[in-house]
């Protein structure tokens, strides 16, 4: 007892010293090594329960969001004067699917902070991020700047963000399968032309594997 008693002691005195910038560099620290976990996961060891959104995810085309599942990730910003840009990156997940699809929202914020506009509406965007094109699915029109002009800052001031939209797809991808394969019952998958897929064909994950030594294991 008397050691845990001195432990406390130390850890007391070491943080009443601790001046206002080292808190700043602590947290920035703290929240930089959390984003380089969420771009780069364990996927294998990581569970998620994806229950409540599986049969919208393999029937409805319903996209995930990767801040829902790694909130401490790269939200990307795009900043004219004052008005900022915040967009937010949903995946297809469905097991029959190979797209190298992104879904984009676009939301303005304002230098005061209030996105609330009456009858606000974010921009939404299909990106496929493997031919850099895009496809405007619902728009903002009352923003103030256009996607074009976004886009063009967001690849300038992000150079591999397309590289990032493909890591973080495929990292979505094997997680949500592999909670399909722990908890699948006597599913069949197909791939993308709804063939069932044979043991020797290739994964429809994306691994670049057979299916029998990838989700089909």
């Amino acid at each position: 007892m008397q050691a845990l008693w001195n432990k406390l002691e130390f850890y007391q005195a070491f943080i009443s010293e601790l001046s206002e910038e080292n808190w700043k560099d602590f947290r920035d620290f703290f929240y930089s090594y959390k984003a380089g976990l969420s771009e780069n996961p364990d996927v294998n060891n990581i569970e998620i329960d994806f229950s409540s959104n599986e049969y919208k995810i393999e029937n409805e085309g319903y996209m995930c969001g990767y801040q829902e599942i790694f909130p401490y990730c790269k939200t990307f910003k795009v900043k004219f004067d004052n008005i900022t840009y915040l967009i937010y990156d949903q995946y297809c997940l469905a097991s029959t699917c190979n797209c190298t699809d992104a879904g984009l929202s676009v939301i303005e914020i304002p230098e005061n902070g209030d996105r609330i506009r009456d009858g606000y509406d974010a921009t939404s965007i299909v990106y496929d991020y493997k031919e850099g094109k895009r496809e405007i699915k619902r728009e903002d029109k009352r923003a103030k700047y256009s996607i074009q002009k976004i886009f063009e800052k967001l690849h300038r001031e992000n150079p591999d963000i397309d590289n990032i939209f493909r890591n973080r797809h495929n990292n979505f991808r094997r997680i949500y399968l592999n909670y399909r394969r722990k908890y699948k019952s006597n599913r069949s998958i197909t791939n993308n032309t709804g063939r069932k897929v044979g043991r020797n064909d290739p994964c429809p994950c994306g691994s670049g594997k057979k299916y029998k030594y990838c989700c089909g294991a």
